[in-house]
């Protein structure tokens, strides 16, 4: 038996400039630090015989014989959902590592997010299998390898639409600042901050789960489309967001947290400016009412549209704004930050 077990994250700033339409005209930059979240694997080599897949969160599993190819076409939508990742990742696995010779096994996965969430999800699963099958079949895959492969996965192999920085956070853990060069080149800055910057970035921030699940295809479509006008003002909000990268990494490394709330803030008005369906008005009275409160910041991690939120509320702040979503049926999170990648491990599961 092989576990697997890589963080979800929180995007801070220059989301939406990893999407290869902006990073390979002009290069990218995004700020993000993955959580106490998590997408777990366990991978159960079999010896011939079948393949089972076992969504636990979504409830589905999937069992077809390993000397047959697992085809998303063959599938209904709902089983297309839920295991389309992880087809994904065999393909690719069998493909480029076995000269296409199937595999024997069962694979149970979870996310301790939901889909739609805005916090990498989908991503941080891909890496987590890739992992796991890393460790069985010892493919000597880097935390670079493992980000690098799936990307193509999910942005080549699938067809799905969406960025990078997801799983190069899976990967490598921890705070970092992703480079995206035009080249296509993508080169990761681990940010080493002081404990006591970490605790009071946790006892000011909160995650909010609007409870919306978006689809962030629809909202990165519309981005694309405004990236094809040159001179038009999704591209002048991917240059101020890119911008705003540095202005946040700059301010976490010299400790001036009273300006992440405010840098927050404004990264959420520029990526407004990318494509329609970001907002809605139900976030848009969460974002009121957190204001309202005391919070000096407010933005949805992801896409937009739904998902989950990350709020600013310094000076004591936290419980006054947590009070104040209770009326839009939402739940409140507190943020706690992990410093690890990806990680696998054999149980010992002696008799």
């Amino acid at each position: 038996m092989i576990r697997s077990r890589a963080p979800l994250r929180v995007s801070f700033a220059g989301g939406g400039t990893d999407l290869d339409a902006y990073s390979t005209r002009f290069g990218g930059a995004v700020l993000n630090a993955t959580i106490d979240l998590a997408a777990h694997v366990t991978l159960r080599p079999r010896v011939g015989g079948c393949i089972t897949l076992w969504s636990r969160d979504i409830g589905r599993q999937l069992t077809v014989n390993a000397a047959d190819p697992l085809s998303l076409d063959d599938l209904d939508d709902a089983d297309r959902a839920a295991f389309q990742l992880v087809i994904g990742v065999y393909h690719h696995v069998v493909n480029h590592y076995r000269d296409g010779a199937p595999l024997a096994f069962d694979v149970c996965t979870s996310v301790d997010a939901p889909p739609g969430s805005g916090l990498g999800s989908s991503s941080t699963l891909v890496v987590a299998l890739l992992a796991a099958f890393n460790r069985w079949l010892q493919l000597a895959l880097d935390a670079y390898g493992l980000a690098d492969a799936a990307v193509t996965i999910e942005r080549h192999d699938l067809g799905l639409a969406g960025g990078r920085q997801d799983q190069y956070a899976a990967a490598f853990g921890g705070w970092n600042r992703l480079v995206f060069h035009p080249d296509g080149q993508v080169v990761v800055h681990p940010l080493r901050l002081p404990a006591e910057v970490i605790d009071e970035l946790e006892a000011t921030l909160l995650l909010y789960d609007t409870g919306i699940s978006r689809h962030s295809s629809r909202i990165i479509a519309g981005q694309l489309d405004g990236l094809r006008l040159p001179a038009g003002p999704a591209v002048a909000a991917m240059h101020e967001l890119r911008t705003q990268a540095d202005a946040m990494t700059d301010a976490i490394l010299t400790g001036r947290l009273n300006r992440v709330g405010a840098l927050l803030e404004d990264g959420w008005q520029r990526k407004r400016a990318t494509a329609t369906g970001i907002t809605t008005p139900l976030l848009d009275a969460v974002h009121d009412a957190a204001h309202t409160a005391g919070a000096t910041g407010a933005k949805v991690s992801g896409a937009g549209g739904g998902g989950f939120m990350v709020l600013a509320c310094p000076h004591d702040t936290r419980h006054d704004v947590a009070a104040a979503l209770t009326p839009f049926g939402g739940r409140v999170h507190p943020l706690r930050f992990s410093d690890e990648g990806v990680r696998t491990w054999t149980p010992n599961v002696a008799p």
